[in-house]
């Protein structure tokens, strides 16, 4: 499609792998490849059918980043409150980062100190709670703010780390791919520089069992498996520098001189790794934008399936793989019978979607514990949201086929909380 119309495509990243970037300058018709040793940060011009140009750019800025270890902490909540607590314990604002909503949650209600020194902040708020915490954090710790604590502990998720120009003088993270680590770093030290180092504390999983719990289930195992077998022989990280070999040792096949983690697992996971994207790419081409046609409109191979429009004569793009949330409002069991027509003024469904939030696709929604009712499919102008009844206590239970139950409610505090038992 990009070759057909002629478009000209910029594509910014700060952690771009050498493979990254040969695929893009394939799929752009280009030849040639700067490959793993080219300079950083690097400027590629890629035109179809022509040689690509390099230019070197130079770095805004440099830094080094000095790195805390923590094996067996990845998966303690009480022990990463006790940490963050003695970070901050003369003074300072910490920003905790984990990689799960329900880990976060466990991690802010250990921390020891009042609702006026922490805050949580994750994706799993109702929209109109969520603006008001991110206002919150930017007023608290943005650019221009002027209501900076002399004491404070942020606990979040990976939306800390995304599109927010903030700025703490500790951080502690979970283990994620190094890119992402790099990434959330960048969030220290932002603004004006302190008289020592920015130093991010990596909580690591038990150096026996290897165990990366629920942060297992959100990345992969290969990009885990080479960040903690980098962090092994590290302790300082000098930016720009070494990004390039960062990333390259995170993303590629090349094996070093370490002892944190044995080759074989990591080799077993470098090839799986290539066994999903295989897949994954097969399943995206299901709805890639085909080349136009002069006779037919016809945007993507698969059928047309109505978009969210109001009228919903169009197609709906699918702009993530595997993503299966819910749109979801929460609501009172004698309110479903009008919301679900959704026929409504539209200041209402303005109000209605400030209340709505994103529940996770493993709720077995038509699957109520009994004494609760099903989950509603809106119509109209809630076309396709989800409208949850909770019974008058605030609750709402339910069961899957493997006999696991569910019990949602919400809280202004903590978000949406989800307990799962057998």
């Amino acid at each position: 499609m990009v070759l057909s119309l002629n478009i000209p495509v910029i594509v910014l990243s700060a952690t771009l792998s050498a493979q990254q970037r040969a695929n893009i300058i394939e799929a752009y018709g280009s030849t040639g490849d700067p490959g793993t040793d080219a300079p950083y940060p690097l400027i590629t011009i890629a035109k179809p059918e022509k040689e690509i140009l390099t230019i070197p750019a130079k770095s805004s800025s440099s830094r080094t980043l000095s790195i805390e270890k923590y094996p067996g902490l990845l998966n303690d909540s009480n022990a990463i409150a006790k940490l963050a607590e003695n970070l901050i314990k003369k003074g300072g604002v910490c920003c905790v980062i984990l990689n799960t909503v329900k880990q976060a949650q466990d991690v802010y209600s250990a921390i020891r100190l009042s609702v006026e020194e922490k805050l949580l902040f994750h994706s799993r708020f109702k929209a109109s709670d969520r603006e008001e915490i991110t206002e919150k954090v930017l007023s608290f710790f943005g650019k221009r703010s002027t209501e900076r604590p002399s004491k404070f502990i942020l606990v979040a998720t990976q939306v800390v780390e995304q599109s927010l120009d903030v700025d703490f003088d500790h951080m502690i993270s979970a283990i994620a791919p190094i890119d992402l680590l790099l990434q959330r770093s960048g969030r220290m030290h932002r603004h004006y520089k302190r008289s020592y180092n920015p130093t991010l504390h990596v909580l690591l999983p038990d150096t026996e069992s290897l165990d990366f719990g629920g942060t297992g289930k959100v990345y992969a195992t290969k990009p885990l498996l080479r960040t903690l077998a980098i962090l092994s022989e590290i302790n300082e990280i000098h930016l720009p520098q070494d990004f390039r070999m960062l990333i390259e040792r995170c993303y590629g096949t090349a094996t070093w001189e370490q002892q944190a983690v044995s080759w074989e697992p990591i080799k077993k996971a470098d090839k799986e790794w290539e066994e999903d994207k295989a897949l994954l790419s097969a399943q995206a081409r299901q709805f890639s934008l085909c080349a136009p046609k002069n006779r037919m409109f016809l945007p993507v191979n698969n059928e047309p399936v109505g978009d969210d429009s109001d009228d919903g004569n169009g197609w709906r793009a699918k702009t993530r793989l595997g993503a299966s949330d819910y749109t979801t409002i929460l609501v009172k069991e004698e309110e479903i019978e009008q919301l679900s027509h959704g026929v409504l003024p539209m200041e209402e469904v303005r109000k209605r979607y400030q209340e709505s939030l994103k529940l996770p696709g493993y709720i077995p929604l038509q699957n109520p514990s009994q004494g609760y009712k099903p989950a509603v499919k809106a119509e109209g102008r809630l076309r396709g949201v989800i409208l949850l009844p909770l019974e008058n206590n605030g609750y709402w239970q339910a069961a899957d086929e493997r006999n696991n139950h569910f019990e949602i409610t919400y809280n202004k505090e903590l978000g949406i909380i989800i307990r799962r038992w057998q």
